[in-house]
């Protein structure tokens, strides 16, 4: 199988040990190279004899090419015809008329208004926050997403939820749901995002959370601990945003992750 770069360095994966992998059976299979996917929440490939060979579900996902279409407006409008539990994810970046329509690998969603604001309120900042710091000291699991083991977007969307606010599951997505913010405007509870992954350089894959005065709150790496640290600005840093609650309701009910 072939697997992320962000989870063969999470789970300590290796290119000379085979990996255990479940289905409906278990089978221990080598890793034949690291490389992000592209799509959110998509950590692993396999081929299709393989899958069979694991029971994996087949026919489950569909590619769709309409290249003559808005791909936002198609987004949508495909949305309302599958169920409730699937989701939707852009396989490409649309460029109209100079403007990107629908952006995977860049901080801040695009063509955002006054209109879909405001940010969070007093009360959701402040129960955004406490939230977050109390999982201080809690471990960082891969995958984890509460109330005691996080991965970098599992703690912002734990959190968040604490204050009512609904966010999609991965940084990728959680990059896509507000504006992005300069560095001089930049508030306790914005949303800080990098790039980590060097085989895919423009792809987000860490989200850490600003706390004032030039620190922010993370789930760093496995071995680690959820922390308060200097914030980041250096190499590899792709953008703050501030969240608009009805933004990411929206990516979340139609993510790509």
């Amino acid at each position: 199988m072939a697997i992320s770069y962000t989870m063969g360095r999470q789970d300590k994966l290796s290119l000379t040990k085979p990996a255990k992998v479940t289905g409906a059976r278990t089978m221990m299979l080598p890793v034949a190279g690291f490389g992000t996917v592209g799509i959110g929440g998509v950590d692993a490939v396999v081929s299709e004899a393989v899958a069979r060979s694991l029971g994996l579900p087949a026919g489950n996902a569909i590619v769709i090419s309409a290249p003559h279409a808005n791909l936002a407006t198609l987004m949508v409008k495909i949305k309302t015809l599958i169920p409730a539990h699937a989701a939707v994810a852009a396989l490409v970046t649309q460029t109209i008329a100079g403007s990107t329509e629908v952006v995977t690998g860049a901080a801040g969603g695009v063509g955002l208004t006054a209109s879909q604001g405001p940010g969070l309120n007093g009360t959701e900042l402040v129960t955004f926050l406490a939230a977050a710091r109390s999982r201080i000291g809690m471990p960082y699991v891969w995958g984890g997403n509460g109330p005691t083991e996080f991965d970098c977007s599992g703690l912002v969307q734990w959190s968040m939820a604490q204050a009512g606010i609904v966010m999609p599951r991965v940084a990728a997505d959680q990059a896509r749901t507000g504006p992005l913010v300069p560095l001089s405007e930049l508030q306790p509870g914005d949303l800080l995002f990098y790039h980590t992954d060097p085989t895919a350089p423009s792809y987000i894959s860490h989200v850490a959370i600003y706390i004032g005065g030039g620190l922010m709150l993370q789930a760093p790496e496995p071995g680690m601990d959820v922390q308060v640290v200097a914030a980041d600005f250096g190499a590899g840093f792709a953008g703050a945003v501030r969240v608009y609650p009805r933004v990411a309701a929206a990516v979340a009910g139609s993510p790509a992750g």
